[in-house]
């Protein structure tokens, strides 16, 4: 049964499968307190039939680099992100009144992401938001969907 329809995942811990000189085979693993060598040959076994069914299960090399990439952007909306040095602007239709948002594109690029601050406190810290949740806004704000934005 594939994982994708709840088959148990494998290996809660590292584990690494050896080919010894004399053509045995033989486990490593490790768990929070301590490392150890795997001798048994029906547990190291077990754990090459599972190896196996990872091996079936893993996505391309393209697909799991696309995986990576898309973790790594989302996970630059968890951790800070720099504003130094970022160029600011301000909508060409904002009329003034003071309520107004300034926007920096400079880590969408870099790091995927669109940084949002108030025009008003621009020292009071800022948004980090994916480029693709900007977009979104910007399109549906563009668009009269949002109203009086």
């Amino acid at each position: 049964m594939p994982f994708a329809r709840g088959a148990k995942r494998p290996f809660t811990h590292m584990t690494i499968l050896l080919t010894m000189p004399d053509g045995s085979l033989a486990g490593y693993t490790e768990t929070h307190q301590r490392g150890y060598v795997e001798r048994e040959l029906e547990t190291v076994a077990g754990w090459l039939d599972d190896h196996h069914r990872l091996q079936v299960e893993a996505l391309s090399p393209a697909d799991s680099l696309a995986l990576l990439s898309k973790a790594r952007k989302d996970l630059c909306n968890m951790v800070p992100v720099d504003p130094t040095n970022a160029s600011w602007f301000k909508s060409s239709c904002s009329g003034g009144g003071g309520s107004c948002v300034e926007v920096s594109t400079a880590r969408a690029a870099s790091h995927g992401v669109v940084l949002v601050r108030d025009s008003k406190d621009p020292e009071g810290g800022h948004l980090a938001l994916s480029a693709a949740a900007w977009r979104a806004f910007a399109g549906a704000a563009a668009s009269g969907v949002l109203g009086g934005v």
